[in-house]
């Protein structure tokens, strides 16, 4: 098959191939394996009416097909784009690098998490007509809104419709201000209960500002879209989605309003760093070093990838994320879970509303969500000895020192010391596509000295 970076599929031009796209010839065609060494290269094409022939090799080089069909099969067979300017590239049947799902995912946090909104949610359209708590019981006495006046009053039902209708703003820094200040325990419960339970003792642990446990969480992940031949870098939110991804192709017709979506519950870990002592770790001068350096490898990612270009997230992302992937990999010996059953949600910022923490949680399907294995480990005795258990593991990798001098960091030079045998997790688990990744930000390693995050290691 051959796709292109904007989504498109298509079958292989056999024809074009053997003739080179200079003789039209319709005859038979005939693909012939020599035998030799079971590559590509032993594949042969073969005219029966003009006699040409061509060999296969180099049909997977970058600059081997030119012009793009545009055809989107999936959406009907007469479906095209006009106009793509991309190369097609030759991929095999059921190759990874033909289909990556590009998710949007969301937490249900108050006022959004409380049970009267999922009350008034089969009745939100008819509720913005509805603008004062007499029109609300007018239409209730109608029928139209079912029973909901049974369970809660006008005003509470508009309240909550309006509270809805208002909510426009970013959703990690509602999440972030959240989990920094969460409302008390509810009754019935809530979809969303976070309790702080105190930073644990140890120099290890003295630029955390905040440790939470979250015993209930509701997750929605959605399906926007997909890309082929290259992964998107996923970094930030939801309205950032289709901007991180401008070469996002379509699952189905632009009209659609709806996109496929997944509820799951369960718990989680919430850690924030302290603000100030973030600040002055980004400004010292060996941070700004290698700001730089991950910068222009950014720069140079996306310029080969003709990818919208992008702000490297910064010091601060790599900071977060690197803690985050430690702790996953500490917290999977520790509480059991298999590393592809925890993931990460990063909250980093700078500007007016700085931002400087991350989620560890588990979820599944289930009504029930998870057991509280996770939670267990949030309390400060037990999660002081996993950050020190997390940040020891850091210190030292099995490929030190190729892995602390950034010989194996991979993905273009967008990670320092990182690797499979260290810090790298299931890209199930990972927001970053295990980009942006270096454990000589949290702890002193083999080659690194002098930007680590957590002195007291």
């Amino acid at each position: 098959m051959i796709a292109c970076p904007g989504g498109h599929l298509d079958d292989f031009p056999w024809n074009d191939w053997l003739h080179r796209g200079e003789r039209h010839c319709d005859g038979p065609l005939q693909l012939n394996d020599l035998g030799r060494s079971g590559s590509v290269n032993d594949l042969l094409v073969r005219c029966e009416a003009c006699k040409s022939r061509r060999s296969m090799s180099g049909v997977f080089d970058p600059g081997a097909l030119e012009g793009c069909s545009g055809r989107r099969p999936w959406l009907g067979l007469s479906d095209y784009e006009i106009g793509c300017t991309d190369r097609p590239r030759v991929i095999l049947r059921g190759a990874s690098n033909a289909y990556f799902a590009v998710v949007a995912s969301a937490l249900s946090i108050p006022p959004y998490s409380e049970p009267i909104q999922m009350a008034i949610e089969p009745f939100r359209e008819r509720l913005r007509t509805l603008d004062t708590p007499n029109k609300i019981t007018q239409a209730s006495e109608l029928g139209l809104l079912g029973d909901l006046l049974d369970w809660y009053p006008s005003e509470k039902v508009l309240a909550a419709a309006q509270t809805k209708s208002t909510g426009t703003e970013r959703l990690r820094p509602a999440e972030y201000r959240v989990f920094l200040d969460p409302p008390e325990p509810a009754q019935p419960p809530h979809e969303f209960e976070v309790r702080h339970v105190g930073v644990p003792h140890g120099a290890e642990a003295s630029n955390l500002a905040t440790v939470a446990e979250a015993t209930r969480l509701r997750e929605v992940r959605a399906l926007r879209g997909f890309t082929r031949i290259e992964s998107g870098v996923d970094i930030g939110e939801l309205a950032d989605v289709a901007e991180l991804h401008a070469d996002m192709a379509p699952i189905g017709p632009r009209y659609a309003t709806w996109r496929p979506a997944v509820e799951l519950r369960g718990e989680g870990i919430f850690v924030a760093l302290d603000q100030q002592a973030v600040e002055a770790w980004e400004n010292e001068s060996r941070t700004v070093q290698q700001a730089e350096r991950l910068s222009a490898s950014f720069t140079e990612y996306q310029a080969n990838r003709s990818a919208a270009t992008r702000p490297f997230p910064g010091m601060r992302y790599v900071l977060l994320h690197s803690l985050a992937h430690a702790l996953i990999r500490r917290l999977c010996l520790d509480a059991g879970y298999s590393s592809s059953a925890l993931r990460e949600r990063i909250y980093s910022a700078t500007g007016d509303e700085p931002m400087a923490g991350l989620l560890i949680y588990t979820a599944s399907s289930d009504s029930e969500g998870s057991l509280g294995g996770l939670v267990d480990q949030a309390v400060p005795e037990r999660f002081g000895e996993v950050l020190v258990d997390a940040l020891r593991d850091a210190q030292l990798c099995a490929q030190d020192p190729l892995c602390g001098a950034g010989e194996l960091s991979g993905h273009a030079g967008l990670n320092g010391a990182a690797c499979h045998a260290c810090l790298l997790l299931a890209e199930t688990s990972c927001e970053a596509s295990n980009r942006f990744l270096d454990r000589s930000v949290l702890v002193e390693t083999l080659g690194q000295f002098g930007r680590w995050f957590f002195r007291g290691t």
